[in-house]
């Protein structure tokens, strides 16, 4: 009884550890995912404007023919403003986003994402067309 109750006690921490680990794993690749379909639209948005306005590296706005975009971190997710008007979530568990241009048409986006304990981290870099910087 008590060499069982010593592999016991030797056991179950180890295979506890082991069936853990893949939960994170599968934290970890929905956050992976979020970013993926949120740098989907964000690259989309920044190819296709004209001219674009950085505020503090965390707020950005794209200018098209007609239409201002807005992306900016508020709380833990990121939310999508068309021409001042309402909000739309694009990207949720939000932990830091920072936008920051590297020449007049290369940028630069990093994305970190944390739920749970999982954490996501990614950069972005995206090529623009002919755009001016304000």
């Amino acid at each position: 009884m008590g060499l069982l109750g010593g592999v016991c006690l030797t056991v179950f921490p180890v295979l506890s550890f082991f069936l853990e680990v893949p939960q994170s794993w599968q934290k970890t690749v929905r956050l992976e995912r979020e970013a993926q379909i949120f740098f989907q639209q964000f690259e989309r948005e920044v190819q296709q404007s004209q001219q674009y306005v950085l505020e503090n590296n965390k707020r950005i706005h794209f200018f098209d023919q007609h239409d201002q975009i807005t992306y900016e971190k508020h709380g833990d997710v990121i939310r999508r403003q068309l021409n001042h008007e309402g909000h739309v979530v694009m990207c949720q568990f939000v932990r830091e986003i920072t936008f920051e241009p590297v020449t007049q048409q290369l940028f630069k986006a990093e994305l970190t994402l944390e739920k749970e304990g999982a954490l996501f981290h990614t950069e972005r870099w995206i090529g623009l067309r002919a755009v001016t910087r304000e």
